[in-house]
């Protein structure tokens, strides 16, 4: 293990994107040689862009009055209806199921509540497919759960873990649109801010990502009953509240794929996800990549600050017990890359109120890390935009006072600050940090050995993506290389390697080819053929390839199809002496895999909750015209 111990100027006055240059003085084994575009360049690509406050909008007084579990509404329209839910203990979702899960009722009905309810949604005057016009949110006190708390851990200051997660922001597109907060981390006083530069993501998507903080591992999608807490006992708020902690879970979306990977009943004592499915399914709110430049409001508010005022008050609710909170914000999920500007403000305020509000009452500790990098704009058509999706936004807002208490070397947690971080770290750094501080024990079978509380233990200087976990073709030490076009666009006169080059890249976009076939027009054995059209090459874009070792390669093709004239593929495939389908690759026998292929077009995708419902992935179908499967 190699351990280079350095201090470099405290970040909690001067947060800067450039601190990158560092590394050309240290030596980190797998340091990236590129950690995303450049000034310049982002500023061309991402230009200043402003969005106004939500309009202020006529409301009816909707509110749910918990002591008495009774209903008000001042509504007096004829035409419109009210949601309700959740209707049962299942709190996540994702929004073709949603409407088992809440209640519909006309305005002349009687509205019946019962404990589990924590939100209404009010149609006054409107109808399905409008913006709804009133809207109530607040947590219900779940008694129990708090009693269990303070009798596990009750501490003169308890302690607050607020796990903030910005959805699809880079620490570059971080830095280059929530100037505001970065101001405020800064200036923070009697704080210290610690800025992870080379924190890589271990999975594609939402899903890949914080299914490893949330519970050791991901799948896809999982067999048998679905109304499950998936992780189990090794889910992270499991966890917690065995040492003390109430536990909130919070997104400001309504995610597909989330409650396929952990399942829709969790574990944790507040739960805000139904709240935004129902707008979803009953209303006009999406919070989706191809709604390009169109501010997000929910009545006279952002969506996210509904679920800042929930956690604040949770917070409230609880004040005697240690907390663990958990955020999603979508706001910079959106494929022009301009609409993460319009978290900036209320994430400064938001972070603030924890800061200023409880620093009497309780230890907070801060982690602001998003999920993955951006998923838009040049997304993937480059070195640097492949590096702005691994490399993701990753904070840490650690008071001096809990720095003392904890024993933490502020040296320790600089240096650290530059190493290889991944999502299994945060996870073992927030279990290590709440079973420190409350004194309570936690087996060491939830703390994974290959992975670092980077607030407490150094991180080796050479520490590998290999030694994390992370997939190689997520690893920001690993920037592909470039095959000139000339070689696969059909020009004449190649050289014989060139030609040998040219056939494996031909069987390898074939490969990609049959694998979007299988996925959507042939799956279910064929029934996805009346949804999704055969698709077929029309052209290749570019190719980039990896070298791992002298028997590994990643190949990457982008690439467009005669069947939609929008849509544009990123395709990655393995090819290696593992098992797979025979190549012949530089005069050896090889084998492929393919690792992953999708859209990387901004175009709606027409039949995207059909093609779920029938278990297909919808950035895999091209949607046939006027067919629908789903009534």
């Amino acid at each position: 293990m190699v351990i280079t111990m350095i201090f470099v100027i405290s970040l909690s006055s001067s947060l800067s994107v450039y601190d990158t240059k560092e590394y050309n003085k240290l030596h980190i084994t797998s340091a990236p040689k590129v950690f995303g575009y450049s000034e310049d360049k982002g500023n061309e690509l991402f230009p200043e862009f402003i969005y106004p406050n939500c309009p202020r909008k006529k409301s009816y007084g909707l509110y749910i009055d918990y002591s008495k579990n009774k209903f008000y509404y001042n509504c007096t329209q004829k035409e419109g209806f009210i949601i309700v839910g959740p209707e049962t203990k299942i709190t996540i979702t994702n929004p073709p199921y949603t409407k088992f899960f809440v209640s519909k009722y006309s305005l002349d009905e009687e509205v019946k509540i019962f404990n589990y309810n924590d939100f209404s949604l009010g149609w006054c005057g409107k109808n399905k497919g409008d913006d709804a016009t009133d809207y109530f949110l607040s947590p219900r006190m779940r008694r129990a759960s708090y009693k269990a708390a303070l009798e596990k851990s009750s501490l003169k200051k308890p302690l607050i873990i607020l796990f903030i997660t910005p959805d699809s922001l880079s620490r570059n597109h971080f830095f280059r649109k929530l100037k505001t907060t970065v101001s405020y981390l800064s200036s923070l006083k009697n704080y210290q801010v610690y800025d992870y530069k080379f924190h890589n993501i271990i999975g594609a998507d939402t899903s890949e990502n914080q299914m490893r903080v949330f519970g050791e591992k991901w799948v896809k999608s999982f067999e048998g009953d679905q109304n499950i807490d998936y992780h189990g006992p090794k889910a992270i708020w499991k966890i917690l509240k065995n040492l003390g902690f109430v536990t909130l879970w919070g997104t400001d979306a309504c995610a597909d794929n989330v409650p396929k990977s952990m399942g829709r009943v969790p574990e944790v004592d507040n739960v805000v996800n139904l709240f935004f499915c129902s707008q979803y399914v009953f209303g006009k709110y999406r919070g989706a990549k191809q709604l390009l430049y169109k501010q997000r409001c929910l009545g006279s508010k952002m969506p996210h600050s509904y679920l800042m005022e929930y956690s604040l008050n949770f917070t409230k609710m609880y004040p005697k017990a240690n907390q663990w909170i958990y955020n999603h914000f979508t706001a910079a999920h959106e494929g022009s890359g301009q609409h993460a500007q319009t978290l900036d403000l209320d994430l400064t305020n938001y972070i603030k109120k924890y800061l200023t509000e409880f620093k009497e009452t309780h230890e907070v500790a801060i982690f602001l890390c998003s999920d993955h990098g951006m998923r838009y704009g040049d997304y993937m058509s480059d070195s640097a935009s492949i590096q702005e999706h691994r490399l993701p936004a990753c904070f840490t807002i650690i008071s001096d006072n809990l720095i003392r208490s904890q024993h933490f070397d502020k040296k320790t947690m600089e240096a650290n600050s530059f190493r290889l971080t991944t999502k299994p770290d945060l996870r073992k750094t927030m279990i290590e940090l709440a079973s420190n501080y409350t004194g309570n024990y936690v087996s060491s079978e939830h703390l994974q050995r290959s992975y670092y509380n980077f607030l407490k233990t150094p991180i080796p200087d050479n520490r590998t993506c290999e030694d994390a976990n992370i997939p190689i073709w997520f690893c920001a030490s690993f920037t592909p290389k470039n095959i000139e076009k000339y070689i696969f666009s059909g020009k004449e006169n190649l050289t014989q390697e060139e030609i040998a080059l040219k056939k494996m890249i031909d069987e390898i976009i074939n490969r990609a080819i049959e694998y979007i076939n299988e996925n959507s027009y042939q799956n279910y054995y064929g029934i996805g053929s009346f949804l999704c059209e055969k698709v077929s090459l029309k052209m290749i874009n570019s190719v980039n390839f990896v070298e791992i070792s002298s028997t590994s390669y990643v190949i990457r093709i982008i690439f467009d199809i005669f069947e939609d004239e929008k849509a544009n593929f990123d395709s990655w495939v393995e090819i290696s002496k593992k098992s797979g389908d025979p190549l012949i690759f530089l005069g050896e026998k090889m084998f492929t895999k393919v690792i992953y292929v999708g859209r990387i077009d901004k175009a709606k995708i027409t039949c995207e909750n059909d093609a779920r419902e029938m278990g297909i992935d919808p950035n895999l179908c091209i949607c046939k015209e006027n067919q629908s499967l789903i009534s």
